[in-house]
């Protein structure tokens, strides 16, 4: 599978795919428009219009947020490499890792983020150009293109050649690095493309995402599963609700009702703890009758698990989604299995499911250890 599809699962972004997205940043939920898509694709055919060669690395830095998500999608369709740069590494270990990579591109999502691109830029030889996401009103930023004019660059390059994005995919060789991410003790390791495609197929098979198909995602920022799976929904079309895997995951979703939910162990675990919570804050009657079905263990068929249901698991369920029937969980490695929070969920009616995610990683550039 790995050799046969590398090229193609940007066949929707590329194109003509709208996908619906809302990110869960800092200040809540960012919902990314209707034109979410065509500005990923302007974005992608700016950068190549720029110099960008295939399998070239790219780095984002930014908070999660629409527009790092925007920026990271637009890396991959135009065929770069994207350099993950997770906050909590922290600012010296980021600096070393952008170093390493001989950056020759760069995405500043907020003017903060700018301004620590240009303090670090005499290390920075390769870079070429620094993308800013987002600005304050009428003020001039002549070390940065904006991201407003690139996008309109990009859709006017589009329109003269609309197999820009195509080419330059059809230019990245199934085994070029398509994602770095940076571990805390300093080493790397690279996901390539190849690996990427493999996990977004597995993923698409697990959440099944189509259009309009509301799919949640609460993993954490620095596994590659959770670009597979933006990836995976986006380019299908979907509609992808991700989550900050730091908070309860069903916090503000329960409008979208998603039909798929996939989630760390993390956020499996948070979700577990924030509804035994939602139990003892509920009346006496159904506390007590919640708490009895869940150490009773019922089967699903029972009149204890209808009653149960009734009162208060089908409410804990309503507040991902009326559709989900299932969880599918992303372990983290070496796997730590809990198989209380597990057998929670199944007396609950969500069973776990767990996602095989094990492709193959590969050293990335050598950098110097945090300090």
């Amino acid at each position: 599978m790995a050799g046969s599809v590398p090229s193609s699962i940007f066949d929707g972004l590329t194109s003509t795919a709208r996908p619906e997205v809302r990110v869960r940043a800092a200040s809540g939920w960012e919902d990314g428009g209707a034109e979410f898509g065509g500005q990923v694709r302007a974005l992608a055919a700016a950068m190549i219009g720029y110099g960008l060669d295939p399998s070239a690395p790219v780095a984002v830095l930014g908070d999660a947020g629409i527009d790092a998500l925007k920026a990271e999608l637009a890396v991959l369709v135009a065929g770069g490499c994207l350099v993950s740069t997770d906050p909590a590494l922290g600012e010296t270990a980021i600096a070393h890792a952008l170093a390493a990579s001989e950056i020759v591109q760069a995405v500043a999502c907020d003017e903060r983020q700018l301004a620590y691109l240009l303090a670090l830029r005499p290390e920075l030889p390769s870079l070429d150009l620094i993308l800013l996401m987002k600005a304050k009103p009428s003020e001039r930023k002549p070390a940065a293109l904006l991201a407003s004019s690139a996008i309109a660059s990009g859709t006017a390059r589009l329109e003269n050649d609309p197999e820009t994005l195509r080419a330059a995919l059809a230019a990245a060789k199934p085994t070029d690095r398509a994602v770095l991410y940076w571990r805390v003790a300093g080493a790397s390791e690279a996901l390539s493309r190849a690996g990427l495609a493999t996990l977004a197929e597995r993923v698409a098979k697990a959440v099944q995402p189509a259009r309009g198909r509301p799919v949640l995602v609460a993993v954490d920022a620095a596994s590659p599963v959770r670009l597979a799976a933006t990836v995976a929904v986006t380019d299908r079309d979907g509609a992808l609700l991700l989550a900050d895997a730091h908070e309860r995951p069903d916090s503000g979703v329960r409008e979208r009702s998603a039909h798929a939910a996939l989630l760390s162990s993390h956020a499996l675990s948070r979700l577990a703890q924030a509804w035994k919570h939602d139990i003892d804050r509920r009346s006496w009657p159904a506390r007590t009758i919640a708490r009895w079905s869940l150490r009773q263990r019922p089967k699903p068929e029972s009149w204890k698990r209808r009653l149960a249901d009734l009162v208060t698991l089908r409410k804990l369920r309503a507040q991902l989604g009326t559709d989900i029937g299932h969880l599918d969980v992303v372990r983290q490695k070496p796997a730590r299995l809990d198989p209380a929070t597990d057998t929670f969920f199944e007396i609950v009616g969500l069973p776990v499911r767990d996602l095989p995610c094990d492709v193959p990683l590969t050293p990335g550039p050598a950098i110097a250890p945090s300090s």
